[in-house]
């Protein structure tokens, strides 16, 4: 009899994780209780009900129905608050109420089928995922469109690359000669696939034009993949030509009926050809795109023309138009290149396709982003992730970046966006079935779980279970999709398209793409991701299904099993390892070899583990969880390290890979390595002082030769202690030469309220580290015959006094008054520029800080109080002071400057500012004579406008969604406009800040301490009378200041031909 085991030996032997908080087992507990079963009490007794609230809860959830007297049945549910919030439980209690009455309704329906929610709430739910439509040019083909563009722009560049430029006009005329060549190759019937076989450049543009105007539809090839893939995408497509470039004709020779066209030499001479007629329509395909299938089958995805306008003509995500230009980072055969080249060649703006080795170097790619002038880019979560931490700034040049394929690390996004506050970061959800993206959410803040949004416009989404009810709010279910994105469906595949594509229950004669995605609706209308309802993974934005992977195992002819498990690597993406049992020694080099002949390089495990057999559980299936606690090693011959540098690299190796044990003869990519974790590899070795090119890791064959690879000494300019002449910088220049008086008196200043009683020899301690740490607090300046001069002293005065007010009758005007004087006491010659005061005072002690300008801005504070806390906790547990590491110095970034301002780069900018200075001023009425005014900071007043708490929370999140800007392009667009009803000019010049720290040259910043503000001159327009398309030429205005604004003080103040004074001041 089960029901005798004892509980806590069936704990035991479960072998369960225990949480002491939650119970073992189960987590719902539902108890029945009859008032009528009570009987009649003794005669003497009165018996009456009393409620008792014990004030906590046995188990997670538990439900009391109780039947009265009456025959009435009532519910009470006791819940766990750390677990369950009141509204959940209480939208749970309406949906078992709602649940029962349709039981009622319905006696022989399932279960499943019945309503769970009202009306009301149900209406709610499909208001979520139902945005409204936008009117997108529905019945247009992308060739029609196109030629639109290149009739309305011809002369603007469409496509570019180092090698290559094409205007519209040359790319159309180029296309319509390629169209005439297949035609002439093949009788070409109407959507009939195309094959496109060739490396990232200006002629994918052609090609994938070319083969749409041809009535045809394209087939992405992906030259790294293997040759048996390729041959049988071919051979199921009935695909009869190719297109293809740089000699890649020789990887189709597995197909010999194929004909190919090599679109390599095509002159733009012999290319004049006018437009061809018009074949196919909106409905018509324009590519089939295959990805990765269970049974080791690709399947094709069918799209429509239609699909792909849908994506990026009109739509709510994003605003392309003539001066964008996007970044065609991935491969033809990934789905983001339909958004990439489409988005730039239907809107007016310039597809730019960079060299490959330019994506996995951060430096490079963000050379790559200036010079190109690139504004909009998409990139997988992990490249995102791996890039942001080898350089915060690597995307700073663009308007925007979108992000996706993978759970969002909201630590990355947040690092992002401190280093570039303007910066849009989208992230976007879809798959490929549904046209690329399907949701989206602009990233506004990331100290929560960042969700994957709202539908795009024009696309409907549903949270649905298993028999396609809808899912209340927070309730998980599966993630289909509807509207104008979903495919056709896949090609030759009836079967798995009838089983994936099915009629939408909520909109007649549509079509739903049930997705295998789980996901839940928040309360605020946003929709999170929740994993898969399979076993399906992905992996570096490509979707996998394991069992595909090892279905190609198992055709190895000593591998009898096979099991493929998704883990997490160190970098927070996920990674296949295949654990194998073999009739014989089969080593993974091998095994990895024989996959790379079948299957793409995404889709090759990281790890491959060998077994005598594979764990199954008492079911007799295989036991996963068995399988995951397997502790990954290198299966080569191990040799140890000898020297640092080699110790050095398989430590970090080991970390990045998540392999235990590392030795020489070890290969970076036979351990599981890829471009995402070269990236992480390269940036946590230059943490660690040591320089290695992510270039290094393709050509060296093994750990010994990546270690002879190493060089000492960062790959980044760092810092190190200084002493003597530092140059000025632009702001430093701006400073003495617009002020006369009372230049030593430009100060900021912290007031810090302790809670707890500081100990003077601690804070000193603690501050005479900070100032041998951090230069700029030893500055001096004195004034020379040519100018101001700025030295670094080799040491400075420790300035940390003590003033005991807790006699004073009155401590705090005293201690204002100390203050006062504490502010007016520094000579810019004599130094030290800083003062720290610790005021004790009855109810705690007060910490001011005071430091001149010219040494610091809000990030130097930043850096300051971080150091001074951690110093201080250190001293307190009476611990050495380590302080992190330094960055480049103010000198390195001044010197940096100076070299800017001395290049070819710097002539680009100063046309552009000259003409922002010579625009001549409005008249600003004045309410009095101003002539003979002293004109100093002591005659200013502040007015203050204050918005409420829900005012102020509106306008922080609201511009976001509504008009898809910032804050503070909101607030410039209506100054624009108050400005303009005050003076009844069109345009207002201003001068606009930023906090000027700027990637000029590959110098970290990040804890440098110092004045880096940068001014620059700014036209606020206000000619739109639309609120809308003011915000939009504000946001577009910003976007052009080169460099946000930083040129401006080189042009001014560092370059041999300095700009010009402006002849209208900014007033």
């Amino acid at each position: 009899d089960h029901g005798t085991y004892p509980f806590d030996m069936l704990v035991e032997e479960l072998d369960l994780s225990r949480d002491m908080g939650r119970n073992p087992l189960f987590d719902v507990v539902v108890s029945f209780r009859d008032a009528r079963d009570v009987g009649d009490p003794l005669p003497e007794l009165v018996v009456e009900p009393v409620d008792f609230e014990p004030g906590t809860c046995k188990f997670d959830l538990t439900f009391f129905f109780g039947a009265g007297a009456d025959g009435s049945i009532g519910l009470a549910i006791e819940y766990s608050t750390d677990l369950f919030h009141t509204d959940r439980v209480q939208r749970m209690a309406g949906h078992l109420n709602e649940l029962i009455r349709s039981m009622v309704r319905q006696p022989g329906a399932r279960i499943g089928t019945l309503d769970l929610m009202s009306q009301t709430e149900g209406a709610h739910v499909l208001r979520a995922g139902q945005p409204a439509d936008s009117d997108y040019p529905r019945h247009a083909t992308i060739v029609k469109l196109f030629e639109e563009q290149a009739q309305h722009v011809p002369d603007a560049i469409a496509a570019s690359s180092a090698h290559e430029r094409l205007t519209y006009l040359q790319l159309n005329h180029l296309a319509n000669h390629v169209a005439a060549s297949i035609l002439r190759q093949v009788d070409l019937q109407p959507e009939e696939p195309v094959g496109i076989l060739m490396d990232r450049s200006p002629r994918i543009a052609v090609a994938v034009l070319a083969i749409l105007k041809a009535g045809g539809a394209y087939l992405p090839l992906d030259p790294s993949d293997p040759a048996d893939r390729r041959t049988f995408i071919i051979d199921e497509s009935g695909c009869r030509l190719a297109l293809t470039g740089n000699g890649h004709a020789n990887l189709l020779r597995s197909c010999p009926d194929l004909i190919t066209l090599d679109l390599t030499s095509l002159s733009e001479a012999e290319a004049v050809t006018p437009n061809p007629t018009p074949r196919g329509t909106a409905q018509s395909l324009a590519y089939i795109m295959y990805t990765s299938g269970s049974t080791g089958r690709p399947k094709g995805v069918e799209i429509e023309q239609r699909s792909v306008v849908r994506l990026v003509r009109n739509t709510n995500y994003v605003h392309l138009g003539e001066n964008d230009r996007i970044l065609q980072a991935g491969s033809l055969a990934f789905d983001a290149s339909t958004f990439e080249i489409w988005g730039a060649l239907l809107n007016g703006g310039c597809v730019c396709f960079p060299r490959s080795e330019d994506l996995l170097e951060p430096a490079l790619l963000r050379g790559e982003i200036r010079n190109e002038g690139v504004t909009t880019m998409f990139v997988t979560t992990s490249l995102f992730n791996q890039m942001v931490e080898a350089d915060p700034f690597v995307f700073g040049d663009l308007k925007r970046i979108l992000t996706g394929g993978e759970k969002v690390s909201t630590h990355h996004v947040a690092r992002a966006h401190d280093a570039n506050p303007e910066l849009e970061i989208l992230h976007v959800y879809g798959p490929t079935e549904n046209t690329t993206f399907t949701t989206w959410h602009r990233v506004a803040t990331a100290n929560v779980d960042i969700p994957i949004g709202q539908p795009i416009a024009n696309t409907t989404v549903y949270v649905l279970n298993e028999d396609l009810q809808l899912c209340p709010m927070g309730i998980p279910g599966e993630i289909c999709t509807g509207g104008d994105g979903v495919a056709r469906g896949y090609l030759d595949r009836p079967e798995l398209t009838r089983e994936r594509f099915v009629p939408n229950p909520f909109t007649e004669g549509d079509v739903l793409y049930r997705t295998g995605d789980l996901g839940a609706w928040n309360i605020d209308g946003t929709l999170s991701f929740l994993g898969r309802g399979d076993d399906q993974v992905k992996i570096r934005g490509f979707r996998i299904e394991p069992g595909d992977v090892e279905h190609h195992a198992r055709e190895h002819p000593r591998i009898t099993e096979a099991c493929v498990l998704a883990r997490e690597t160190t970098a927070g993406t996920l990674e296949l390892v295949l654990h194998y049992v073999a009739g014989g020694k089969v080593e993974s080099r091998e095994l990895r070899e024989f996959l790379g002949e079948r299957l793409p390089s995404y889709m090759i495990p990281g790890h491959f583990v060998s077994l005598e057999r594979l764990p199954v559980n008492r079911s007799g299936k295989i036991d996963r969880s068995a399988l995951a606690g397997l502790t990954v090693t290198s299966t080569r011959d191990y040799e140890a390290p000898a020297t640092p540098a080699e110790q050095s690299l398989t430590d970090v190796l080991a970390t990045v890979l998540g392999v235990e044990q590392i030795g020489l003869n070890d290969s970076f990519f036979e351990l599981g390595g890829d471009s995402i974790r070269a990236i992480q590899l390269v940036s946590r070795l230059g943490q660690q002082g040591l320089s290695l090119q992510v270039r290094d890791l393709f050509q060296a064959g093994s750990v010994r030769e990546l270690a002879q690879r190493v060089e000492a000494g960062m790959p980044r300019v760092m810092g190190e202690r200084i002493t003597g002449v530092v140059p000025l910088t632009p702001i430093q220049e701006w400073f003495f030469r617009e002020n006369e008086h009372d230049l030593h008196h430009f100060n900021q200043a912290v007031l810090l309220t302790c809670s707890v009683r500081l100990e003077e020899p601690r804070l000193r301690q603690v501050f005479g580290k900070l100032v041998e740490q951090h230069d700029m607090l030893r500055a001096t300046f004195r004034q020379t015959s040519v100018g101001w001069c700025q030295q670094v002293q080799e040491s400075a005065p420790l300035c940390v006094d003590v003033v005991d007010l807790r006699q004073v009758p009155d401590p705090t005007g005293a201690m204002e008054a100390h203050a006062s004087q504490t502010q007016a006491s520094f000579d810019l010659s004599d130094g030290p520029l800083y003062r720290a005061v610790l005021y004790r005072l009855e109810d705690g002690d007060r910490l001011l800080i005071v430091i001149h300008h010219l040494l610091c801005d809000g990030i130097t504070w930043r850096i300051l109080l971080e150091d001074l806390e951690s110093g201080y906790r250190q001293s307190s547990k009476s611990l050495p002071i380590e302080l992190a590491e330094r960055t480049a110095s103010y000198r390195q970034w001044a010197q940096g400057l100076q070299r800017f301002g001395e290049s070819a780069q710097i002539r680009q900018h100063i046309d552009f500012w000259a003409a922002m200075d010579d625009m001549s001023p409005v008249e600003i009425p004045l309410d009095s004579d101003s002539t003979g005014v002293d004109n100093v900071y002591s005659q200013t007043e502040t007015a203050e406008v204050s918005l409420s708490e829900e005012e102020t929370h509106a306008f922080l999140s609201q511009p976001q969604r509504v008009y898809r800007a910032e804050a503070d392009v909101v607030l410039l667009a209506a100054l624009g406009k108050a400005l303009q009803s005050w003076h009844g000019g069109d345009a207002t010049r201003i001068l606009l800040e930023s906090h000027g720290r700027e990637p000029i040259e590959d110098q970290d910043l990040a804890r440098t301490v110092g004045w880096f503000t940068s001014m620059y001159p700014f036209v606020l327009r206000a000619d739109e009378a639309d609120p809308r398309q003011a915000i939009r030429t504000t946001k577009e205005d910003l976007h052009r200041v080169p460099q946000h604004g930083i040129s401006y003080g080189v042009a001014r103040y560092l370059t041999s031909s300095p700009l010009a004074p402006p002849r209208h001041p900014p007033r």
